[in-house]
């Protein structure tokens, strides 16, 4: 099955090269991008990557088309983080994000590519740049009447990222500004597990902050990019007790 969804990738991208020198560059354009998705779907990543980038993504930005643009580049950073390769997944949510941002009605679809990107960023350890687009994200859906009572939960991501760094000073900080930012936010229940999460931080007691996560999760189940981030603090945390011990 791979062996074949190379050999029609091959048939594609040469089929685009004759388009090409018959100047059908519309066309030669379809091919390489049939192209690309035949290579991802033998596993040949590379070969998509380099197809998309260099015989498609090109043409459509060069032609100000940037809706397509942001949807090569999304495709670009899914292929990436299928091949493990986060550090290329998170670049290229970024530049999908950018060219979504390009099309005026295309910003909630920049938000998750934010998201996705900000997401893989607390897998790496990147926990600054988390936070401070999960921040950005909140904010902006402040701003939307249709997505405002949402910027909760990307807030509440920021202070994740943040708890991650053992910063729980700066947590606390960001927190009572997003309060203030958010009317719904203080009396919500992200709001009271951020405290509480904090506090335990903020002690050292890695004891109470199983017992506030464990607490939560009986009450609201935990999605497993959460959990693992959660599990991301309470590791930190632990290990931070245990050389203040030494």
């Amino acid at each position: 099955m791979r062996r074949a969804g190379g050999e029609a990738g091959d048939a594609f991208y040469k089929a685009a090269a004759l388009r090409l020198e018959l100047l059908d560059t519309v066309d030669a354009r379809t091919e390489f991008r049939e192209s690309a998705m035949c290579f991802r779907k033998a596993g040949e990543f590379s070969r998509a990557l380099n197809t998309l980038r260099d015989n498609v993504l090109p043409e459509i930005v060069e032609a100000g088309q940037f809706l397509q643009a942001a949807a090569v580049w999304k495709t670009i950073a899914e292929m990436q983080e299928e091949s493990f390769h986060s550090a290329g997944s998170i670049a290229a949510y970024n530049k999908a994000a950018h060219f979504f941002k390009m099309n005026h009605m295309s910003s909630t679809a920049a938000c998750e590519c934010l998201d996705k990107a900000a997401r893989l960023c607390v897998s790496t350890g990147d926990f600054g740049l988390a936070y401070a687009t999960f921040e950005s994200i909140g904010i902006q859906f402040l701003d939307s009447n249709l997505l405002k009572f949402t910027a909760k939960r990307y807030f509440l991501n920021a202070i994740f990222s943040i708890l991650a760094t053992g910063d729980a000073e700066l947590a606390k900080n960001k927190l009572g500004e997003y309060k203030a930012r958010d009317y719904t936010l203080a009396s919500s229940v992200q709001c009271s597990f951020a405290d509480v999460l904090i506090n335990a931080v903020a002690a050292g007691d890695a004891s109470a902050y199983a017992d506030v996560v464990l607490a939560h999760d009986r009450h609201s189940p935990l999605d497993p990019w959460t959990t693992s981030v959660l599990l991301q603090i309470k590791n930190a945390l632990i290990a931070s007790t245990f050389v203040n011990l030494t």
